[in-house]
């Protein structure tokens, strides 16, 4: 696990922002990906993955988005990671 993402799990937690909150983030991503709005999608889940650092599934979602938008290096990428974190 890289020390910037502990980083960011702990600025998460140090600024309260509840799981909910967390969590609403990544519904909006999933909303925005399922409506066919991949570039926000992105942006969306690029955040619930840096708000939520050490949760595979918003990796993974993110990895999607990004294959969807055409963007294979970077989605191979964060599929590996998020593959990495399940371990």
């Amino acid at each position: 696990m890289s020390e910037g993402l502990v980083a960011v799990a702990h600025l998460a937690d140090l600024l309260q922002l509840p799981q909910e909150q967390r969590d609403a983030v990544f519904a909006l991503g999933e909303q925005e990906l399922a409506s066919g709005k991949t570039a926000q999608a992105i942006e969306t889940l690029q955040v619930a993955a840096h708000l939520d650092p050490l949760n595979p599934v918003r990796w993974r979602r993110l990895g999607e988005a990004l294959r969807a938008g055409g963007r294979i290096p970077e989605a191979n990428l964060y599929t590996r990671y998020a593959q990495e974190l399940a371990r």
